[in-house]
């Protein structure tokens, strides 16, 4: 029976109904002192769940349990998943989600599935996504809930994923409550506030009962109508507290003490602070075979399998059930057939009571019975460090097995934390040299800084396979951080005195330095002679470094606008993306087939390998795969002109990236989002995000001789131009286009700046400029021969000269493009050349197709042009005229038929067999085709617009 908790109940049951009725998940976040009901309510709610079809996954955390890795989230997900067949779990397994195989390796069927512990580390990122995908696909089938209590217990890697998924909530089918106790009980080491504030939560404090709960509770548990002074004494003796008062008043009975006020003053005996003792005294009366095993369950925790305990406390399957049923009865575990305690008050009441040498002695114990029954590290260390009987380098070793177990599993802050143990504990050179770059390569994929002062003195340690894993781990760390000149010093040193290093990481070493100092512009030029000398020598790469090698080539040729057909043939070669090349540390080596594709405009193949990476171990192994990914996606979708994914993509690329750490991702997306701006004629957005790009890009920072420095210039410089200052624009486009000599990249499909310089020329009445530049850019254009950039050349060119030719030539060319976004600009700028010149007619034709496309795909400045100039040539937008430049695709058709019939989302998806956020894009699409901005205005405009249904 549970008392004044009808507000928060009622509370949940409203978020339960929306989770059942849309994708809307919801949290709430209850705290309270121990005892006060928290354990209580939930169970409350899990019953409100299953009456409403809901399914329940409930996890506990405990104090025993806090360092092993991700335990309170294996905790939660294994109930699901202990009882399914070997069919259903492949099923369930399926893609990223295989990454969590190794997770529930102690399950039977699961534990088959996966024989081994992954020795490479997944990235905590990468971990958390294959979670967040395989709670999502549950939700999917069925609505969760999800109760996750005594929080303030959790390990550390727990509470972060819980704040990872909390922010992304908004689609999905689930509602979590968390339990804990308040922030001054939780651990040093978890910190409550950053918690809520991640996960945007206000705690609901539950308050003590209330006298009238309290009489309620007195006359349910002894049968008879307390007086009410009996009723007050208890409410001051226990402070409301529900827990405190269930044992105060089971004491109560046990000793025959009746409900009057004749025993007011014998309660006092009875007051909270002897809750411990009486648990005590407790066990003083029962049989030692019931202590053993007491002791066994609080020594092992909740959960624990029923061999350890029976090995731990010494006792048969007999004598345990024995026993359980005597712990039952007088309330110390919840049911004579589960090993699990009433109340984690009672466990660390149990636990308490244990001599400190008894402890000691239970724990080297139990931790010997993990070793045997070959449980993980962490599980086996989370006992060994509760003991002083373990020697220091049994416990190292350990400790180092550990952290490799937390790092496969994405737990990086757990690894960090034994291998920072491990290192101090050590005092044997060779032992700790190992453990620094274990360490140091942590700390890297960590994005902390202090990485650095563990790696930097391993690169110059005697072992030279270790002395380059060091210089690859730091490089790794300096290059996506902007700290380029340290990294590649020190590539230089150690590829210098480690000759005889294995040949592999020899290999590895060199092709990083090349892309380090050919991506730097002060030594661009000994960059690509030192490409051009890996491309000719015949050094044996193994086939993964050979293809990373390809790579790195066409990233060269591409940059020296060699023609694309070469470009791509290389890139050809460089793919699949090798599984093994982050075996150790991230590298930026795995951007150079993305990038020269999308330049090389083959964005069909590009999507493809996108999605092959995705998906692949060297994806799921890197700190940044996904976000690596989508960042390119983003790219290659705005290169094609589909600003609405692009835009989608960008906002959640900037958010990983600035986690991360990574200022290339920032900026690039920052970058096409201000680009996707500037087309959505959204000046304060562009203004805003330039802005942003100019404080990192200043002229004199180490960030602008990165080549990628340039592409950030060049956007702020276009910008200006945007804003009318096409002196200032030209000048710095010209500037930029020196350094860009400089970097030794001349092709303008990867920055166009002549085209854009020629045009502010133009503007500035320096015709002999202009023209200069865009036939410089043009030739170039044409022998690189990728037909973005050159219907784009051939565009400028056109209008720079006024020539008919170029401008039907740039429409020729852009119309079988990649790029529809160019065509519709090309179409629009033609369509003006030919209303200049008296052929209206023809005009209209041009400016209308480059109007519906430029409208189609999101590019309000277009749009708003092509408009102007269609109505200064007599066009007449009529409503019927608009309608019919609305198209909508034969999927797009099928989602718009159901909506309007009422299919929600889902059902919407299982009709058609396609995901939901496939149906959302859908109907993103069809509002922005149509002009409405929901469902419900969804009949009308479909009824209006032509060729619908």
């Amino acid at each position: 029976m549970i008392f004044e908790r009808e507000h928060e109940i009622g509370l949940v049951a409203k978020a339960i109904t929306r989770a059942l009725s849309s994708s809307e998940g919801s949290v709430f976040y209850f705290e309270g002192p121990g005892g006060i009901g928290k354990t209580s309510l939930l169970q409350e709610i899990a019953k409100l769940a299953l009456a409403n079809g809901m399914r329940v996954l409930k996890g506990c955390a405990a104090e025993l349990e806090r360092d092993y890795a991700l335990g309170l989230v294996v905790q939660i997900l294994e109930s699901d998943i202990d009882n399914l067949d070997a069919d259903t779990l492949k099923e369930r397994f399926r893609g990223s989600s295989r990454l969590l195989l190794p997770l529930f390796s102690h399950l039977p069927t699961a534990g088959r599935l996966s024989s081994t512990t992954a020795e490479s580390p997944y990235s905590q990122s990468e971990m958390f996504l294959a979670i967040y995908g395989f709670i999502a696909g549950l939700a999917n089938k069925t609505p969760l809930l999800i109760l996750v209590d005594d929080l303030h217990w959790a390990d550390i890697s727990s509470i972060q994923f819980f704040s990872f998924i909390l922010r992304r909530l908004s689609s999905l089918r689930a509602v979590f409550i968390f339990a804990a106790r308040p922030g001054n009980e939780w651990g040093a080491d978890l910190n409550r506030v950053d918690f809520l504030r991640g996960s945007n939560l206000a705690p609901i404090s539950l308050g003590p009962l209330s006298l009238s709960s309290v009489s309620m509770m007195l006359l349910d548990q002894l049968g008879q109508k307390p007086q009410t002074t009996f009723s007050q004494e208890c409410l001051r003796v226990s402070a409301g507290n529900p827990f405190y008062l269930t044992e105060l008043i089971r004491e109560s009975k046990s000793r025959g003490i009746s409900p009057t006020e004749k025993s007011v003053p014998g309660l006092s005996q009875l007051t909270p602070p002897r809750i411990v003792e009486m648990i005590s005294s407790k066990l003083h009366k029962l049989p030692k075979e019931s202590v053993k095993l007491v002791e066994s369950l609080a020594i092992l925790g909740d959960g624990a399998p029923l061999y350890w305990i029976t090995q731990l406390s010494e006792l048969q399957d007999i004598e345990i059930t024995d026993a359980c049923e005597k712990l039952q009865k007088i309330g110390i575990i919840s049911e004579a057939r589960d090993h699990r305690f009433a109340h984690p008050l009672i466990q660390s009441a149990v636990y308490e009571s244990i001599s400190p040498t008894r402890r000691d002695v239970l724990h080297n114990r139990a931790a010997n019975i993990a070793l045997m029954d070959r449980a993980k590290a962490q599980v086996v260390l989370a006992h060994y460090l509760r003991t002083s009987l373990v020697p220091k380098k049994a416990l190292t070793e350990l400790m180092m097995i550990a952290a490799q177990e937390a790092l496969a599993s994405g737990a990086i802050e757990s690894a960090i934390s034994y291998l920072t143990r491990a290192k101090a504990e050590n005092s044997d050179e060779d032992s700790v040299e190992e453990i620094s770059l274990q360490l140091g390569r942590a700390l890297a994929l960590s994005r902390v800084a202090s990485a650095r002062e563990h790696l930097l003195p391993v690169t110059n340690s005697n072992n030279p396979d270790r002395r380059i894993r060091a210089a690859l781990a730091l490089w790794s760390s300096n290059s996506f951080d902007g700290n380029f000149q340290e990294g590649v010093d020190v590539l230089h040193e150690v590829l210098f005195n480690s000759p005889d290093g294995d040949q592999s990481l020899v290999n590895r070493l060199q092709l990083e330095l090349a892309r380090g100092i050919r991506s730097w512009r002060p030594t661009a030029q000994e960059g690509k002679e030192m490409i051009d000398s890996l491309r000719d020598s015949g050094n044996q790469f193994t086939p993964e470094l050979e293809r990373v090698k390809q790579g790195l080539i066409s990233y060269d040729l591409l940059l020296a606008n060699r023609p694309v057909t070469e470009v791509v043939a290389h890139i050809k070669k460089a793919l699949p993306i090798s599984d093994q090349v982050l075996h150790e540390t991230e590298s930026q080596l795995l951007h150079m087939p993305f990038y020269t594709l999308i330049y090389c405009d083959e964005l069909e193949l590009a999507h493809k390998v996108l999605d092959d990476f995705s998906r692949s171990k060297s994806s799921q192994e890197s700190l940044m795969g996904s976000t690596i990914s989508n960042l390119w996606r983003m790219f290659a979708y705005f290169r094609s002109g589909d600003l609405f994914r692009a835009e989608r993509l960008g906002a959640s690329v900037f958010a990983a990236s600035f986690d991360h750490g990574w200022l290339f991702g920032m900026a690039a997306s920052q970058l096409w989002l201000a680009e996707i701006a500037i087309e959505r004629a959204d000046l304060e957005t562009a203004s805003t995000l330039y802005l942003a790009l100019e404080n990192q890009a200043t002229p004199d920072s180490e960030f602008s001789n990165k080549g990628w420095a340039n592409h950030i210039l060049f956007g702020l410089a276009q910008y200006k131009a945007y804003q009318g200052n096409y002196r200032q624009s030209l000048d710095e486009i010209l500037e930029i286009g020196r350094r860009h000599d400089e970097f030794l990249a001349f092709c303008p499909s990867e920055l166009p700046w002549r085209a854009d310089a020629a045009i502010c020329a133009k503007e500035l009445g320096m015709i002999q400029l202009s023209g200069k530049l865009i036939d410089e850019e043009l030739v170039l254009s044409e022998h690189f021969g990728a037909p973005r950039g050159l219907g784009k050349s051939m565009l400028v060119h056109g209008q720079i000269h006024q020539s008919q030719e170029s401008l039907q030539r740039a429409v020729a060319i852009l119309e079988t493009s990649c790029s529809k976004l160019e065509f519709a600009r090309a179409c629009i700028w033609y369509g003006i050349y030919l209303n200049s010149h008296s052929q209206g007619s023809k005009a209209r034709d041009f400016l209308f197709e480059g109007y519906r496309l430029a409208e189609q795909l999101g590019s309000n400045l277009l749009t708003e042009l092509a408009r102007g100039k269609l109505e200064e040539s007599g066009f007449t937008f009529s409503k019927e005229r608009v309608n019919n430049t609305v198209s909508l695709s034969s999927a797009e058709l099928r989602v718009a038929n159901l909506a309007i019939r009422g299919l929600s989302n889902p059902e919407i998806g299982s009709k058609l067999y396609i995901g939901r956020r496939t149906v959302e894009t859908h109907l993103y699409n069809i509002y922005k085709k149509l002009g409405i901005g929901s469902r419900f205005e969804l009949p009308d405009a479909l009824r209006a617009a032509s060729g619908i249904d």
